[in-house]
Formats: structure tokens, sequence, C-alpha cells
């Protein structure tokens, strides 16, 4: 990995400060990318990368997606509108802060069309990561996960239903959310699904990108900021404090419930599903060896052991 970043000189004055694109009137000389899922914290992220002014302006530059109308960034028009040659110069001059550095989200589900994209536009034969290096200059990796699935699912169902995707911009219906296990586990399997494809991503280019947890973000965000600029060689200007977060967190008493509604249903489900087996598990050999015998075993040996210490317990 290229060490360039660290000769990037700092700067204090965020692009939106002076009322112009970031970007505008300078070369972009490193690049990173958020490789995420939605709902994992990347906006969090981002917007935390953002408001230090040397680490870039990562936004969401190819989702093709319908958003809020007044609210839809200027590069929107672009995206839709201009071939991908013309779109590039302009992307990065909007996600790229004086020092030359320029930020850039991706979901996978984003990744897929701008590969084809890619591919019209350069030819040959090169591998994904090739391509997106020609693109974006010197690209590292950064991947945004999130532990807890569930609650990730279930931020992502209700985020559909109220189009309410971040704090700063208010949702469009007026409906209240309606619970579906089947909708959650849904969402749940696309989550695991598009992160098995960013692995597959990683491991077929050789990048070991540097991984952020969503959690851990929350509990330590200063420190997870500073970590990723650490990650990226790039200086943080001295006396610059990394402010507060702008977002607040979505998930209500609401979210809880939900949660707790499908991990009640997912155990029965599963324990459905283990019973439904059994027949075929004991008169089956290979099957009752593997699955029956070891839970057989342990079985045994915890009964032996609660007999053991109640016949050796004392007795007054």
């Amino acid at each position: 990995m290229s060490s360039s970043a660290s000769s990037i000189p700092p700067t204090a004055e965020p692009a939106a400060a002076r009322g112009e694109p970031s970007g505008a009137h300078w070369e972009a000389r490193l690049s990173y990318v958020i490789c995420s899922t939605q709902r994992s914290g990347s906006t969090l992220l981002g917007d935390g990368l953002a408001s230090t002014g040397v680490a870039g302006d990562p936004a969401e530059y190819f989702n093709v997606g319908l958003g809020e109308t007044a609210q839809e960034p200027p590069w929107k028009h672009d995206l839709s509108t201009r071939p991908l040659a013309e779109y590039l110069p302009v992307v990065v001059a909007h996600g790229s802060t004086p020092n030359g550095v320029f930020g850039l989200k991706l979901q996978w589900w984003q990744l897929i069309p701008l590969a084809h994209r890619l591919r019209e536009l350069q030819g040959g034969n090169a591998s994904l990561a090739e391509r997106l290096a020609r693109a974006f200059p010197q690209p590292r990796y950064i991947w945004m996960t999130r532990r807890d699935k569930v609650r990730q699912a279930v931020s992502l169902f209700k985020a559909k239903q109220s189009h309410s995707w971040h704090s700063i911009v208010p949702g469009r219906s007026s409906a209240p959310p309606v619970y579906s296990f089947h909708l959650i586990e849904a969402a749940q399997r696309q989550i695991i699904q598009e992160e098995a494809a960013w692995a597959g991503f990683f491991d077929e280019a050789g990048i070991v990108p540097h991984t952020v947890v969503y959690e851990d973000l929350v509990m330590a965000y200063e420190e997870t900021i500073h970590g990723v600029l650490e990650y990226l060689e790039i200086p943080l200007p001295e006396g610059v404090v990394i402010p507060a977060p702008r977002l607040r967190k979505l998930a209500d008493d609401l979210s809880e419930q939900w949660v707790r509604r499908y991990s009640v249903q997912e155990r029965r489900r599963h324990r459905r599903r283990l019973l439904a087996g059994l027949p075929v598990t004991l008169f089956n050999e290979s099957l009752r060896a593997t699955y029956l015998a070891p839970q057989l075993r342990r079985t045994r040996g915890m009964t032996v052991d609660v007999l053991k210490r109640i016949l050796h317990t004392p007795h007054r």
C-alpha cells in the first residue's frame, strides 16, 4: 500500500465553509472507498470523516435511486445525465478536500452497475479492483460492518417504510410502520449476502481493508475516526477537534420491540426445523453420529456432573 498520503498537507477549512463544492479547484491524489451495506453506519462514519476537513466528503456518488427531491445533492443530476467519462471528474471534485483526498461511499448494489459502466469505458479484461484504481487515485478500502444483523435488518425494514434514512432529512411517510417477520428476515438475508459479496471482492483482489464496526464507532466515535485517519495516513491539523456527530440514532422503543419479537419467532422457527428433521436423523447412521451422538454425550456428561455434585454435597 502506498504511503504517499503521509505527504499530503493538512487543511482545517471544510469545503462547506467556503460555500463551494469540495475539490472544485484541485486534483485528488488519494482516494478511499467506504464499502458498506444499508444501515451499517456508513453515513455516520462518512459524516465524521468529512467534519475533519481533511478527509474528503464521502457520499454515495453512484446511488442511482430516487431521494428527497428538495434535498438531492448537486451531483445527482450529473449522475443521471452525463456519461461516466464526464461524470468522474465531477464526482471527484465534489468529494475531495484541498489536500487532495477524495472520499466515496459504495454499497454492493451500487458497485454492480458502476463495474459495468467502468468496463464499457475502459475496455480490456482488467479486474474490478484494477478498474477502480484507474478511476480513483490510489484507492484504499474501509469495510463498514455491523455485529448485530437483526437490529440492522429491523432498521433497514423501518427505513424503507418511513423513507427516513438519517435524522437530518425527515421521512416522507405519515403512516406508522408495520411489523413483518418475513420481510425483516429477507432484509437480514440481503445484508448477509451483500457482506459476503464484499468479502469475496476483497479476497479476490488481495485487499485487506480497514474494518470499522458500527457498535465500536458509536461507543468510541472520536477514537474510531482517528483510527481511520491513521490508516489513510492523513495528518489532522494541530488544534483541530473532531466535532460531536450530527446524526442521532433513529432506533426507538418500537425498534427494540421488533428486535425482541423477531428473535423469539426466529428461535421458534429454528426449533421447528430441528424437529422436522428429527425422523430423517434418527434413521440415518451418518446423521445420528454427526448430530445426535455428540448431543447425547454432552447431556450424559452434564447429568453425571449434576449427580456428583448432589452426592458430594454435605447434608445438614
